[in-house]
């Protein structure tokens, strides 16, 4: 038996330091991919601009627009490995400050607009204004780009992606996106939480995604003490919760005059 108990620990020890040695490794490759990406979005934005005189055919700036487009995707996917090889490390540290939720809400419809749009989706932002809270902006901002990004990915024409908030039993502050999408098989609710995870909705669709965004939103809830839920079933969309714990509420709504 002490036999079996010092393989296991010895097991156990030799996945810690694979896992550290894999995040050390992605947090490595992100920094070295992001230098030259850099590089080719900054001057494939000078040419589309033509900052230094013009640049003749017009297929070129077609060409400089695929360059430009792909630069900032890779590049957006590189901070998602980034991002998650620090909180995977215990090493993503928050940069806390006053967040706005609204305005929040209001920011990344703003980003997303126009796939909405083009998919022909509703955004409801119903948070009202002065509902803040102490938080890292950007993390926060992250996580809900990610969350109305999947929304819309699985909403059909003619969906809706809705935001409200409330209080829970407990005094938490909580966020929910609803859409009325495909929805999300019950064996697969845990799994689209796992690092490169897809659940079936994700299997079956063409946009296909790259299994971060939810683990990254659950990091970075939990990085501020609180966490993620989801709630959903086959064709009657999905339901995704983030709560805040009730010590980081600076203002739960703006006060209306009497």
């Amino acid at each position: 038996a002490l036999t079996l108990s010092r393989a296991q620990d010895a097991m156990v020890e030799r996945l810690t330091r694979a896992n550290a040695a894999k995040s050390e490794f992605l947090a490595n490759m992100s920094h070295e991919l992001r230098t030259p990406l850099n590089a080719i979005i900054g001057f494939s934005d000078v040419m589309r601009q033509e900052l230094i005189g013009p640049v003749g055919t017009s297929a070129y700036k077609g060409y400089l627009n695929d360059i430009h487009f792909s630069g900032n995707h890779l590049l957006s996917l590189i901070n998602d490995i980034l991002d998650l090889s620090k909180i995977e490390a215990g090493k993503f540290e928050l940069s806390e400050g006053p967040v706005d939720f609204y305005e929040l809400i209001e920011e990344t419809g703003a980003l997303i607009r126009l796939r909405a749009n083009e998919g022909g989706i509703r955004i409801v932002n119903d948070v009202p204004p002065g509902v803040v809270v102490l938080g890292d902006h950007r993390a926060l901002r992250q996580v809900a780009v990610n969350l109305a990004t999947n929304a819309i990915k699985f909403t059909p024409r003619g969906g809706e992606v809705r935001a409200r908030h409330f209080i829970d039993e407990n005094g938490d502050l909580c966020f929910q996106l609803s859409d009325t999408g495909r929805g999300i098989h019950q064996d697969d609710l845990e799994r689209v939480f796992e690092s490169f995870g897809q659940g079936r909705h994700d299997r079956a669709t063409r946009e296909r995604g790259t299994g971060l965004g939810l683990p990254i939103v659950r990091g970075l809830m939990r990085a501020h003490g609180g966490d993620v839920t989801l709630a959903s079933e086959p064709g009657k969309g999905t339901n995704v919760t983030i709560r805040l714990p009730a010590r980081r509420i600076l203002r739960s709504a703006r006060q209306t005059a009497a």
